[in-house]
């Protein structure tokens, strides 16, 4: 047996076990040849343009390993900053939404009061129609609160 210094790596050395094709080590061959370039080439192409496959392969990596921490860091840098505070439409009272949750307009309280029991048989929209034009009729909070649940009674 004798010494060959693998192609793809000119760093390492491996025992040539009489395989005449073998140009890389095991490591390589499977993890680089195998893994990657198989589905794309031939291995007798892949060895005469492996220098292009080398440059290709690094460049790739490159951009991978780019886009990969820049995903991680856009993940990890969600934080309480992005919450918004907002005033309940109907009790006025504050409460905080996350960009995600931009189209609330009520406390969670005021939610299940008022908004679930509405929405058996009205739309979001109409639902915040229904309480703004209510706001104007009503002088009060809880006549306003009244009137919502009398609604949703008669829904």
């Amino acid at each position: 047996m004798s010494i060959k210094k693998c192609l793809w790596d000119q760093s390492h050395e491996f025992e040539d076990e009489g395989d005449a094709y073998r140009k890389l080590c095991p490591t390589c061959y499977h993890n680089i040849f195998i893994d990657i370039f198989k589905n794309i080439t031939k291995w007798d192409d892949f060895i005469d343009k492996i220098e292009e496959a080398k440059s290709a392969f690094k460049f790739v990596s490159a951009l991978d390993k780019f886009y990969k921490n820049n995903i991680m860091k856009l993940a990890s840098t969600k934080n309480d900053e992005e919450e918004a505070e907002r005033h309940c439409l109907i009790c006025d009272g504050k409460y905080k939404v996350t960009p995600a949750d931009h189209y609330r307009y009520l406390c969670g309280s005021c939610a299940h009061k008022y908004y679930f029991p509405l929405k058996l048989s009205r739309s979001s929209k109409e639902i915040k129609d229904l309480i703004l034009d209510l706001k104007k009729v009503f002088n009060t909070t809880e006549q306003l609160m009244e009137k919502l649940i009398e609604i949703a009674k008669e829904s």
